[in-house]
């Protein structure tokens, strides 16, 4: 898994409050723990937590760090996800022209370029692994959504399950 170990170790920190107590989920020592965080504000120039007589908290410019240490970590968790190994499949999908042409051409069209593997297909309601169609958001007036539904035998899946993932736009 792709990941940045200094932030995995700044945010467990946040959680645990506790030099020691961070070491030992994570495995490593607690001056490993101490040196990367002192890596990481040296390289940030700038101190991330304040520490007062075993406790710690986080400074201001801490609080605003954690968001992109949260953010970078999530994205590297996303990558690692698409680029995951798949068997070759074909998928059926039951959805008007313009619900599947929104799939395949904007939603999955990262992931059908990095899983030719994969074929997307049209199908009949009855063959479908999932079902997919726009509905509208409550409370917001000519906004709507993609609602994907999977078959049973195929919502317990890693297919689906990465599927699902990469069908959920972002409303802005």
């Amino acid at each position: 898994m792709l990941e940045d170990f200094k932030l995995k170790i700044f945010l467990t920190l946040i959680d645990e409050r506790s030099f020691t107590k961070t070491a030992s989920v994570l495995g490593v020592t607690q001056p490993a723990v101490s040196q990367s965080i002192s890596e990481l504000e040296k390289t940030l120039g700038t101190r991330l937590f304040d520490r007062q007589r075993g406790e710690i908290s986080l400074t201001p410019a801490g609080e605003i760090f954690k968001m992109y240490a949260q953010e970078i970590l999530d994205r590297y968790a996303e990558a690692t996800m698409l680029f995951a190994p798949l068997q070759p499949a074909v998928v059926n999908v039951y959805a008007s022209d313009e619900v599947y042409e929104y799939m395949t051409g904007t939603l999955l069209k990262d992931f059908l370029l990095v899983h030719p593997e994969i074929v997307l297909m049209r199908s009949t309601e009855e063959n479908a692994h999932f079902k997919a169609r726009f509905i509208p958001v409550e409370n917001k007036r000519g906004i709507f959504a993609l609602c994907s539904d999977p078959s049973e035998s195929f919502a317990g899946t890693d297919l689906w399950q990465l599927l699902s993932y990469c069908l959920k736009p972002t409303l802005q």
